[in-house]
């Protein structure tokens, strides 16, 4: 029989922390068969914020080696360093890893892979304060550069150009560890600078990220794809033989019950994500790169809804026009805001998790027969994998034990899957005015004015920018007035009427507050003044400096 989850903690406890917890209820369960995957994630929340992301950890012992820190009897110098091994799932030649503080800016560390999936870079232990966020790239280092696709050669792999950089935020700890870079902590990265109030990508404020921020945004990838950012997955992409070997169970110490062997589960379910794409772009030349560029786009708003954040590559709009999700589908824009229970979206998005689901699976399992045909059978996966394989449920990420027309459902309790869950912008039907407005990222998703965030421009170069961490900007030439959500009575949300709102953001001088106001039909801005005000709520601004119309 297999072990129950609660009497076991997964290899990447600190991978799913959750800014919501899903739950599913099931019946009839053969206790023959594996546990339920997300009772995991209710049990990782207490821990994963405290030690978040500090990836995949190895011993605890320093290295000392020979640096400018300090000085020994034999007049020599030296300095503590602890080493960060970054693991690629696909094999590089010559291919460029690149960390660096995202404090200061500054390159810690440094080195070039030149046929292998691994290469590790000493860090100083100045740099390995708890918390502390490190940036790490992978980049090429010229035309020559080059990785293993898994999915070109008709789904058996071959060597494609590594022609654009992959990324990831880890948060320090303070002992040697290890952590992979690949397209889903790309995914992160780019949620992980929204969330950190970067609106340009190509000016992303680095300096800005959070350990929390870092935590969400993996959270958010967990819940979207089914799969991790920085915790190494358990086999290697580099050929057919390595990627039948997943094993999707393993055996605990001084047990012979199997357990699920998570590192193995979220490698099989990148395959399938990565599959689904090569599917439906078979004429793409590097398919895991462009994987990670346009479901990077998707997920810059947090939700896997072929939707992104106003700005950056589809400056006006939210729809992207050729997103991630299969056969082109868009979610629904949700702005309603009668109808921003966790509950009620999930309802609503139901028919589109369902058919993404349904789609992933029929990709999984396509992508391992193919893979299995091409080996002896002494070298195809085990037949207790491909069942769990065959029995997922992609919908939800979650195993099951039946079809998706069984009367056994999973019902999450969190937001999961394909879907818009954004909550929406505005006021529920009897409240007209909401002021000390919330920005705060360690909410989870409580930002009152997310939906918002993007630029916007007027044709007589007027801009104004809206941050997810709360930070507006309204400009034109050398004008330029900045605001902050921060929970100030004066921040304020009034419905003029119906659907019509109007947004008070104020400065940090209190005495003499400026005001950023924004007016907004059905989410929409539609224009934008700066000015000051007596009065802490104004409708009408006594003096007016800029006014944007857009």
């Amino acid at each position: 029989m297999l072990s129950t989850l609660n009497q076991r903690k997964p290899s990447v406890a600190t991978e799913s922390a959750r800014s919501t917890t899903r739950k599913t209820t099931k019946s009839g369960v053969p206790t023959s068969m594996i546990p339920n995957f997300n009772s995991v994630f209710a049990m990782s929340i207490a821990t994963c914020i405290s030690i978040a992301l500090t990836g995949c950890g190895g011993g605890n012992d320093a290295t000392t080696r020979t640096g400018a820190s300090s000085t020994n009897n034999s007049g020599s110098t030296s300095t503590t360093t602890y080493n960060l091994t970054v693991q690629s799932p696909v094999l590089l030649q010559n291919v460029k890893i690149t960390v660096m503080d995202t404090a200061t800016g500054t390159a810690i560390g440094q080195t070039t892979v030149n046929n292998s999936n691994t290469g590790v870079v000493a860090i100083p232990n100045t740099y390995l304060k708890s918390g502390n966020v490190i940036m790490v790239t992978l980049a090429p280092v010229d035309s020559s550069s080059q990785y293993f696709d898994p999915m070109l050669n008709n789904e058996l792999g071959a060597n494609a150009t590594f022609n654009r950089p992959l990324h990831a935020f880890v948060s320090m700890g303070t002992q040697n560890s290890t952590i992979k870079v690949d397209p889903f902590s790309e995914i992160a990265y780019q949620r992980t600078l929204v969330r950190s109030g970067t609106v340009d990508f190509n000016n992303p404020l680095t300096s800005q990220v959070t350990a929390i921020q870092v935590t969400n945004a993996n959270a958010e990838l967990l819940e979207s794809f089914g799969s991790v950012a920085t915790t190494p997955f358990s086999a290697f992409f580099n050929s057919p033989t390595s990627i039948a070997s997943l094993n999707m169970y393993t055996t605990t110490a001084n047990s012979t019950t199997p357990a699920a062997n998570y590192p193995g589960i979220y490698a099989a379910i990148a395959l399938g994500q990565l599959a689904l794409y090569a599917q439906n772009n078979l004429t793409d030349t590097t398919p895991y790169l462009n994987f990670a560029s346009r479901a990077a786009l998707d997920m810059r708003d947090g939700d896997l809804d072929g939707m992104t954040t106003f700005g950056g590559d589809t400056d006006g709009t939210v729809a992207i026009a050729n997103p991630i999700l299969y056969s082109g589908v868009t979610s629904q824009v949700n702005n309603d805001p009668d109808n921003t229970s966790i509950a009620s979206l999930i309802n609503i998005n139901a028919n589109q998790r369902i058919q993404r689901g349904a789609v992933l699976k029929q990709a999984t399992i396509q992508y391992f027969n193919t893979i299995n045909a091409s080996l002896p059978a002494a070298s195809r996966t085990d037949s207790a994998s491909l069942s769990y394989i065959q029995n997922y449920d992609y919908g939800v990420y979650n195993q099951t034990y039946s079809s998706y027309t069984s009367s056994t459902v999973n019902t999450p309790a969190g937001r999961v899957g394909a879907g818009n869950y954004t909550l929406a912008f505005g006021l529920p039907t009897g409240t007209n005015f909401k002021n000390a407005l919330d920005a705060n990222d360690a909410s989870g998703r409580s930002n009152d004015i997310m939906q918002l965030n993007g630029v916007y421009k007027a044709s007589n170069g007027c801009q104004l920018t809206v941050a997810y961490d709360g930070t507006v900007t309204l400009s034109q030439g050398s004008q330029s007035y900045q605001a902050v959500v921060n929970r100030k009575f004066s921040d304020s949300l009034t419905r003029i009427t119906g659907n019509q709102y109007l947004l008070n953001v104020t400065s940090a001088d209190l005495t003499a507050p400026r005001f950023v106001q924004i007016n907004t039909v059905g989410a929409h801005v539609t224009s934008a003044d700066t000015g000051r005000s007596t009065q802490q709520t104004p409708i009408t601004l006594d003096t007016v400096d800029l006014s944007c119309s857009f």
